[in-house]
């Protein structure tokens, strides 16, 4: 199985915060994954990286589905743009054969956004322009 997810409309980018990261969370704990950044025309670039399903660390929480009998552990895993070895990515190749067992998983990525202060400074300047030139009219 291979899905490739282009991310839309911004790349995610390295940061100085050491929070420019993927985030992994796979049902049971049992399965592997592959992933490998891809840039905005669709070129796979950087490190393939294998989840393996031994270094995922415990989430803290189960889910109870029903297609099995009981609740099962979450895992996750973190991966740094570093770890991909890029510095920005437009969106993500994820592999999966079958010795990878299967991964049952959701991912997020965490991007730097603008602090609020910023959005507010910049809606002040805004709506000052309109004002002006309401008047100037």
């Amino acid at each position: 199985m291979i899905i490739t997810s282009v991310l839309s409309p911004s790349l995610i980018k390295e940061d100085n915060t050491g929070l420019d990261n993927l985030f992994f969370w796979e049902r049971g704990r049992n399965s592997d994954l592959g992933v490998q950044a891809v840039d905005t025309s669709g070129n796979l670039i950087g490190n393939f990286l294998k989840l393996d399903r031994k270094n995922q660390a415990n989430a803290g929480y189960s889910i109870d589905t029903l297609e099995i009998s009981n609740a099962q552990q979450v895992g996750s895993w973190g991966v740094s743009l570093k770890e991909l070895g890029v510095t920005s990515l437009a969106g993500i190749r994820l592999t999966a054969n079958g010795s990878y067992n299967g991964p049952d998983f959701k991912v997020a990525a965490r991007q730097s956004v603008p602090e609020p202060a910023t959005i507010l400074g910049l809606g002040v300047v805004a709506g000052l322009g309109l004002l002006r030139r309401r008047r100037c009219n």
